[in-house]
């Protein structure tokens, strides 16, 4: 069976046949760049700079020798961001901070900071 034929099968309640394996396929799939990181290491795949995914959750896109390697069955097909987009980033006091198009503020700890967080902002 191939990724597309295990996948469908699935989708159909049929038994494929292994559990269909997808990492950052979705959003809700993805990796936190800082474990991608370790994963690729881990992996003794060389270190290269993720591309983020998703900046609000630092989720890291899953490069094709990460999938290859852990044989990943789903990919991910995201639009592209409209021509002009672009977020800025900041740095004040103990934050990094991120705003988009519409001025929307988020901001991550310098230090052991995981994610953007939208709350709180000023």
């Amino acid at each position: 069976m191939n990724s597309r034929d295990r996948v469908l099968a699935t989708l159909n309640h049929q038994e494929p046949d292994h559990v269909p394996f997808d990492l950052g396929g979705t959003p809700v799939t993805g990796i936190h760049i800082k474990a991608y990181r370790a994963l690729r290491d881990l992996l003794g795949l060389a270190p290269v700079a993720p591309e983020v995914s998703s900046v609000s959750m630092q989720l890291a896109r899953v490069d094709a020798d990460v999938a290859e390697r852990l044989m990943a069955d789903v990919g991910n097909v995201s639009p592209r961001p409209p021509a002009g987009f672009k977020l800025e980033f900041r740095e004040q006091g103990d934050y990094i901070y991120v705003s988009d198009e519409f001025k929307i503020s988020r901001r991550m700890p310098k230090v052991d900071g995981w994610y953007f967080d939208s709350s709180n902002i000023h």
